[in-house]
Formats: C-alpha cells, structure tokens, sequence
C-alpha cells in the first residue's frame, strides 16, 4: 500500500488545529475503576491473555501462594464491549473481580451463551 502525499501541502497535528488536548481528553473518557481480573494459567493462559491485552494499560501481580495473577486493566469506556468479548474468549481462565456493573455483564452473556447451547 502505498500513501500519495503530492497534494498534501502542510499537515497539522490536532492539538495545533484545534487547540485541544488529546491525552487530556483520553484521560477524560478512562474508566473510573479499573477492571480487575484473577487469571489462572491453564492452557496457557498467562501467555494467551498477555498477548491478548497488550493493547491495554495494567498492572499485574502474581500470587505465588495460589498460582495465580491479579490484573486491573485501565480502558476507555468506549473499548469496554470490546474487552467483555475478548475476556469470554479466554474461558475458564480468567475470573472477573470488579467492577460489578462489567462483572454483570460478563456473567449475563456467560449465561446467555449457556442458554444458546442448551436451547
């Protein structure tokens, strides 16, 4: 793929054009509450859910005594649909802590996929 800059004569970056604050305005729209997660690595699934939320700011700790890994994933609150999906895609190992309005979520479509399989 190639880009034609011939007829592109100044580019401006949005901060200069419009006078807002990009970062500012992210930082705006970041979920209040992180989402917090407890991972089990089965199947993987330390490395799987990794690679997965690379594209996410979080913070991660391990837990030596029970094997497992505490991860509170910063969002915006437009990706959140996004991030239920991808978390159901990881199944039994990733557990949802917080906060309860997504753990709802997760566990209201955790149902309805139960529902489709046995209906």
């Amino acid at each position: 793929m190639s880009l034609n800059l011939a007829r592109m004569p100044q580019v401006q970056g949005v901060e200069d054009r419009f006078g807002v604050d990009i970062q500012e305005i992210l930082q705006d729209r970041l979920l209040k509450e992180p989402v917090t997660i407890e991972v089990k690595d089965l199947r993987n699934g330390f490395e799987r859910i990794f690679i997965g939320l690379s594209n996410y700011r979080r913070q991660s700790v391990y837990n030596e005594a029970t094997r497992t890994c505490t991860m509170k994933i910063n969002c915006l609150a437009d990706d959140l649909q996004d991030l239920l999906i991808l978390l159901l895609s990881f199944g039994p190992a990733i557990k949802v802590i917080g906060p309860d309005d997504f753990r709802n979520a997760w566990l209201d479509r955790l149902h309805r996929q139960v529902a489709m399989l046995e209906g």
